[in-house]
């Protein structure tokens, strides 16, 4: 039997050594469990949170959001419509806009600190899918090595299925 994992890449062991540690504690510390515990703990944080609205994108493009820059704008209007309200029209609900006000400054302190996690996932889930990448194409590399140099039983098969999900871009052709 011919020891399919013949080809070294320096790049890929290099990668597998630096990370070999770090992937030992990601198994250990993000296990099954505490997969099961963040995804339950993101329906809790949606359910804390029931006035989240998800406007479709077309619409997206029309609103303004406020930036950091436009808050005191907003604040100094609230603070002279609380202290001076006699030529503001009746029809301006102040009451609203500091429900609103505050609701921002409060999603605006939720919004950084998911954005800070969801930076951290993304690099996470871009370096681990980088490695496991990596090593798949090593395996398929492999396979297709063997396939020239070996009389294993099956590695026809085995190599063609690899080559063809072994496709760049959409996996599944859509119909026109």
């Amino acid at each position: 039997m011919i020891n399919l994992f013949l080809i070294t890449n320096p790049k890929t062991k290099e990668a597998m050594k630096q990370n070999k540690a770090h992937e030992q504690d990601l198994n250990e510390i993000f296990s099954q469990l505490a997969y099961e515990m963040v995804l339950k703990k993101l329906v809790e944080i949606k359910d804390w949170m029931p006035f989240l609205i998800n406007i479709p994108k077309h619409k997206r493009k029309g609103k303004n959001d406020i930036s950091d820059g436009r808050i005191p704008f907003v604040q100094k209007a609230l603070e002279y419509a609380r202290k001076d309200p006699d030529p503001l029209p009746r029809n301006i609900d102040v009451d609203k806009l500091e429900i609103n006000l505050n609701a921002v400054l409060r999603l605006r302190h939720v919004f950084r600190e998911v954005k800070k996690l969801l930076e951290a996932i993304s690099d996470t889930f871009g370096e681990f899918g980088d490695i496991a990448d990596a090593i798949a194409r090593h395996i398929y590399k492999s396979y297709g090595l063997a396939t020239k140099n070996s009389d294993y039983q099956g590695i026809d098969s085995i190599y063609n299925d690899l080559k063809k999900h072994n496709i760049r871009g959409p996996y599944k052709k859509r119909k026109e």
